[in-house]
């Protein structure tokens, strides 16, 4: 039998090897490792958190938006408001505009995130006002 220790070390290789390919933009195969270590840690926020990433990069702002929500569950209070911050990133992506406003209000201070999420807050605020103009 495996214990759990074995198991973490197997997730913490196929992390590693993840995030290297997603360094090196291998951002397909970074997937998949990063789902073969999402499978031996199913409640580990770096890991949700690194294929909401890998899921943005590669266009599929849903994707990327679930495990950001999924890692967010998971979080520790200080990661909670950059998790916010690339939740309304995602929904930005899929043109739900007033949902990322909502988020990136959100954001706090404290976050590592906070000045980004203030100007994409004013880039969807310009975008909005532009389709409000348009119509």
């Amino acid at each position: 039998m495996v214990s759990d220790a074995e198991v973490w070390e197997e997730h913490l290789v196929l992390y590693r090897e993840a995030d290297v390919l997603y360094r090196e933009g291998k951002i397909k195969l970074a997937l998949k490792y990063f789902r073969r270590a999402l499978n031996l840690a199913p409640a580990d926020v770096d890991t949700l958190w690194a294929l909401g990433n890998c899921y943005g990069e590669l266009r599929k702002p849903r994707k990327a938006e679930l495990f950001f929500r999924r890692a967010r569950a998971y979080a520790r209070l200080d990661q909670r408001g950059d998790l916010l911050y690339n939740i309304g990133n995602a929904l930005f992506d899929q043109g739900c505009l007033r949902a990322a406003l909502q988020l990136y209000a959100r954001v706090p201070r404290s976050a590592n995130s906070f000045l980004l999420a203030q100007r994409n807050y004013r880039a969807a605020i310009r975008k909005l006002t532009k389709i409000s103009s348009a119509a």
